[in-house]
């Protein structure tokens, strides 16, 4: 407690002096000096105690009887009087509680839009003093002026002390948001800024041109804004939005399906224009069991949730046709060979995209030699049936140069008549291999006459099956020819020469991913195709010194 000075007023009137001592009382030298008749404190919160007011160390003190002390306010200034005793004496003195200190805070930076005026107290953090503080400006900023400023700010008490703070308001030169339509170029960096200009001292961070405006998002950019040195530096953030609120652009078909078909409102779709992907949908289910006409309504969907929608005609018919099997025939397999029984074979129907195909093959043994019957069925949604029968044929895999010769001259009699030119012939041959025998990797590589079987009674093989079948039909035709192969590089592939009186020409019947129909091509073209192919049709030319 601060006191300022004693102020003792002595005002005794003589009907009391005369009454102490009549009365026998003792009038103490210190009676007047006893205590202090005026004390000033600080305003804050303190105890005040009696003790406080007593000028004479060695005398009792206390307060009088009857006088609260609580309704002395420490923390409000202005003059209070105190009543106290000591021993027979009673005293009343002043105590005056002033404010005399300025008060004391801490301030924050605070970051703003233009244009939005900041009330002073949002720059102060904390305020110490006793009684009620006004924040207010010393001169109030210009809330129109992007980057950084100074702001002063004065703190004064109800006593009119006050004290001054300086900070900082930042009116962030950076727009919060800037939104494009997807599908638009990337915004010019300097379309951020809120005052529409380029400041020497802001510029982007990172490569903007890199943002993907195709796809509906938010993309957060940073900007740089140097001031006026590495301790001025700040950073702002921004967000591109890429908004889709354009709708979608459609055009719609009418569908003619079957009451049994699964359409989607896809189907009906026959053009769509959007930046964003498109999702379809009925504004409500057609009726797939009603026959006839009826309208739907198809609702185009972007990523953006903005639609579209277009009506168009459905026309529902009754499915009566059954499925098709086509490619199931006859098959030929050597005793515990493996059967592939959908090699070929597929199925369709004129409603069903979808539709399974089942193989009823039980009773198929290929451990013993027979003819087996396996039957193939299809039924689509409308309850359409179909069904092919074919018959598995069991064989003992035995064969001879005989019975290739037999086979070759059963497939020749099918495909080429007497009169037939050579040439004529050759290209015969050279179509029913390729179209009766199906590619398939086998090791069989040093006996001709079980390839040539393979391919005459399995139709199936590589390029040694091919080659060794095409043998024994240009045998059986005739044909002068020969086998011929590569230079075992990465490979080795086997093909035909034949010469139908102009010399040695190349015969390949295998088929090729490349491509090429290897009829009766000279040296110089295979040779080419060779070079142009990985070395397809290299061979050694030591070997095979009669080719032109």
């Amino acid at each position: 407690m601060k006191r300022k000075g004693l102020a003792v007023k002595i005002g005794i009137m003589l009907p009391f002096l005369a009454a102490l001592s009549a009365g026998g009382y003792y009038l103490y030298d210190g009676y007047f000096n006893r205590v202090y008749k005026h004390c000033v404190i600080e305003a804050g919160d303190v105890e005040i105690m009696p003790q406080e007011f007593l000028r004479a160390a060695n005398k009792p003190i206390a307060y009088d009887d009857g006088f609260d002390p609580a309704s002395i306010d420490t923390r409000t200034p202005g003059d209070y009087t105190v009543y106290l005793k000591s021993e027979i004496f009673r005293y009343t003195s002043i105590l005056t509680v002033e404010d005399t200190t300025a008060p004391e805070g801490t301030v924050n930076e605070v970051t703003s839009e233009r244009g939005v005026r900041v009330e002073p107290i949002s720059f102060i953090d904390s305020v110490s003093d006793v009684q009620k503080v006004e924040v207010s400006y010393a001169k109030e900023p210009d809330f129109d002026k992007s980057g950084v400023q100074e702001v002063s700010l004065l703190l004064t008490d109800a006593s009119g002390n006050s004290s001054e703070y300086t900070s900082k308001l930042v009116i962030v030169p950076i727009k919060e948001e800037v939104t494009i339509e997807v599908g638009a170029a990337v915004p010019d960096w300097k379309e951020f800024l809120v005052d529409g200009e380029a400041s020497g001292s802001i510029s982007p961070v990172g490569d903007m041109d890199e943002i993907d405006t195709s796809t509906v998002g938010e993309y957060e950019l940073k900007f740089l804004d140097s001031g006026s040195g590495a301790d001025d530096a700040r950073y702002y953030t921004a967000v591109l939005r890429v908004a889709d609120t354009k709708p979608p652009v459609i055009k719609v078909k009418d569908v003619e399906a079957y009451t049994s078909s699964l359409l989607s409102a896809e189907d009906f779709i026959e053009e769509a224009e959007d930046e964003t992907e498109l999702t379809y949908s009925f504004e409500a289910e057609p009726d797939m069991e009603k026959e006839g006409s009826q309208e739907v309504t198809v609702v185009a969907t972007d990523m953006g949730g903005n639609t579209a929608k277009k009506s168009a005609k459905l026309f529902l018919n009754k499915d009566t046709e059954a499925p098709v099997i086509t490619g199931a025939k006859d098959i030929t397999v050597f005793q515990t060979w493996s059967i592939s029984y959908r090699d070929g074979v597929t199925v369709t129907d004129n409603a069903d995209k979808d539709i399974s195909l089942k193989i009823q093959a039980d009773s198929v043994n290929n451990k013993v030699i027979g003819v087996y019957p396996v039957v193939y069925s299809a039924t689509d949604r409308a309850g359409n049936h179909t069904e092919v029968s074919v018959n598995v044929n069991v064989v003992e895999e035995r064969y001879s140069e005989e019975s290739v010769r037999t086979a070759a001259s059963q497939v020749l009699a099918g495909i080429t008549t007497p009169e037939m030119s050579d040439m004529d012939k050759l290209t015969a041959i050279y179509y029913w291999v390729r179209g009766n025998i199906k590619y398939t990797e086998m090791d069989i590589k040093d006996d001709w006459t079980k390839g040539a079987y393979y391919g005459l009674v399995l139709h199936k093989g590589d390029c040694y099956i091919y080659c060794m079948t095409s043998k024994a039909l240009l045998d059986a035709a005739g044909i002068k020819n020969t086998v011929i192969d590569t230079v075992p590089l990465r490979y080795i592939h086997f093909w035909n020469l034949v010469d139908i009186g102009e010399g040695w020409r190349h015969f390949d019947t295998t088929p090729r991913t490349a491509g090429g129909v290897f009829l009766y091509w000279d040296d110089a073209t295979i040779t080419a195709y060779s070079n142009a192919h990985n070395n397809s049709h290299i061979y050694d030319r030591t070997r095979f010194p009669d080719i032109p």
